[in-house]
């Protein structure tokens, strides 16, 4: 069956590492993805190379809109409650979402229905965050420098709170490419690493695959010889991992290690999330690099994709697509604002005219340099975000 497809062109961002504008982002996103942001009142949020932060949402008659940031490096993505972050070269950028003031935007009256505005950077160094969790403590996240598992809450730059029984020590050696994790509540559950390796740079080493998951309770390796395993989660109860060599998506047994296939993919699957049994699945184009083997997956797509797959969970099936046409690109991770049509989201600089700024006293839209432009908020910041408790002690 053919999809109708609707374009969608980015015209204005800097191209990742220059001053200079670069090549206008295409993204290809055809109606069945488009219909599930609407049923399913979503926007999603992405961080692709080398291209920074987007968000494919929809306008008020229904089109396709993005918003886009330049955010140098950006990798992991971390959403709940009102805050967002988004985890770059030296550190991670948590924004606040006051949706009050969303439609009042100075510039853009009526285009977003939420509004993320910067509000701390925790500075973590080069640590190579690639997946990340918020939670009541602070932001979770897979140090990948360090080959651990790190809790973000601002007393430390990076305070390691597990690491694979293999390391015997963090070092900044990135020895196994640890670079994903999944929570059940508040507790570390699973971790996927490329090896179990402990010597700097060891998993680059080695001509065969030989990735794991790791069980982060018992130490235990539920799979071993994965194809760089990527982005595990826990949704609905299983537990689900993708192999990115063989470009799959797998349910894993917990207790027996058994692989399912729940479907193949036209790209390198990385960054997952799900709502109501459909998994939204980053994909990436080929990445050349001489530290792995040949991926699995070139036997079958000679020329991987980048873009974005809704897939139903159920039966494997891919229900829509949100394709990006530029060679090179990398989806690095995934993740979904729930009841949102198209969040914006604010600049880390001073590059924009007008900022947005919040206190318990109300919000308001503040232009640079001038006199500020006030909108006040009805319901004190305090009461607008009861709702959060992912990152309180930012």
């Amino acid at each position: 069956m053919t999809r109708r497809k609707c374009c969608v062109r980015i015209t204005e961002y800097f191209a990742s590492g220059t001053d200079m504008p670069g090549e206008a982002l295409d993204l290809h996103i055809d109606a069945g993805f488009l219909a599930l942001l609407a049923s399913h009142n979503l926007a999603v949020a992405a961080t692709v190379g080398p291209d920074g932060l987007i968000v494919i949402g929809r306008d008020r008659v229904g089109r396709p809109a993005i918003e886009h940031r330049v955010i140098h490096n950006a990798f992991a993505l971390a959403v709940s409650g009102s805050r967002l972050a988004v985890s770059h070269k030296y550190g991670i950028t948590v924004y606040n979402d006051c949706r009050a003031l969303a439609a009042e935007h100075p510039t853009a009256p009526g285009r977003y229905d939420a509004y993320y505005a910067p509000l701390v950077t925790f500075h973590t160094g080069d640590c190579l965050v690639h997946d990340m969790v918020a939670t009541r403590k602070g932001l979770v996240v897979a140090n990948t420098r360090f080959s651990t598992v790190d809790l973000i809450d601002g007393r430390y730059n990076a305070n390691p709170i597990w690491r694979p029984p293999f390391i015997s020590v963090p070092m900044p050696e990135d020895r196994c490419h640890l670079n994903g994790l999944a929570l059940d509540g508040e507790t570390l559950k699973y971790v996927t690493a490329f090896g179990p390796f402990d010597t700097a740079g060891g998993w680059r080493s080695h001509p065969q695959f030989h990735g794991v998951l790791i069980d982060a309770v018992t130490g235990r390796c539920i799979a071993e010889k994965l194809s760089v395993p990527h982005s595990p989660r826990i949704i609905d109860g299983h537990l689900y991992v993708c192999e990115s060599g063989h470009g799959t998506l797998l349910r894993v047994d917990p207790s027996t290690g058994q692989r399912t296939v729940v479907c193949e993919l036209p790209g390198l699957p990385r960054g997952l999330a799900a709502h109501a049994g459909i998994a939204f699945i980053g994909l990436s184009s080929q990445r050349h690099s001489s530290s792995l083997p040949t991926l699995p997956i070139l036997a079958r797509h000679a020329t991987p994709i980048a873009g974005i797959a809704a897939v139903d969970l159920a039966t494997g099936n891919l229900l829509g697509m949100a394709r990006i046409q530029n060679p090179g690109r990398e989806i690095l991770d995934v993740k979904l604002i729930p009841n949102c049509m198209l969040p914006g989201v604010g600049e880390r600089n001073d590059h924009h005219e007008f900022h947005l700024t919040e206190s318990p006293a109300g919000a308001y839209w503040l232009k640079s340099a001038s006199r500020p432009k006030t909108v006040p908020v009805a319901a004190p910041a305090a009461q607008a975000n009861s709702n959060d408790s992912s990152t309180e002690q930012a």
